[in-house]
């Protein structure tokens, strides 16, 4: 089973089980501006069966999220310096958290932003892998040429430090123990 556990436009469904993604769902995603976004989420929520996703500028906000039972991806990317963030990362591993990695963001990245990004990335998967903290690749799709295929998202995953088989759980079995968790 490989999992695209945010593909932002469920128009793409089709063309992603093409590809050969066999779990493919639209997240909620909340951005966290104050507290006030966090309660609004926990609304959301209950009134959907998809997984809640989180990101924020402030970290301490996304702290307090992985606290909270509703709460199922973060997104580290928006909070500056998140590659060195081991406080965050220590909570997400300690909440039995997910952080979600999306591939759409180094897609749309150019130039010495994207090279910044990767290192940036891979830094942060090594401090994940350290501390023990889920991780997961989503698409983010908004169109057609944000999806990519298992095996390319895979290969992505390697330009980051993973090898083959921590790529495949990235998409495979950490996505599912986050599908799992939802129910």
């Amino acid at each position: 089973m490989f999992a695209d556990l945010n593909c932002s436009v469920p128009s793409l469904y089709q063309q992603a089980r093409e590809l050969g993604w066999t779990e493919i769902r639209t997240s909620i995603v909340q951005s966290l501006a104050s507290q006030q976004d966090l309660d609004k989420l926990k609304e959301k929520k209950k009134f959907a069966s998809v997984p809640a996703a989180v990101e924020s500028q402030n970290p301490d906000l996304l702290r307090l999220a992985a606290k909270k039972d509703f709460v199922d991806l973060i997104n580290p990317l928006l909070v500056p310096g998140f590659e060195r963030d081991d406080g965050l990362v220590q909570i997400v591993a300690d909440e039995k958290k997910t952080f979600e990695i999306p591939v759409a963001p180094i897609l749309h990245s150019r130039h010495v932003f994207r090279a910044k990004l990767l290192n940036q990335l891979a830094a942060f998967i090594k401090l994940c892998r350290k501390l023990d903290a889920h991780f997961v690749f989503t698409s983010r799709a908004q169109e057609i040429y944000d999806l990519k295929s298992p095996r390319e998202t895979m290969a992505i995953a390697s330009l980051l430090g993973l090898n083959r088989e921590q790529a495949k759980f990235a998409i495979s079995e950490a996505a599912k123990k986050v599908l799992d968790d939802e129910k």
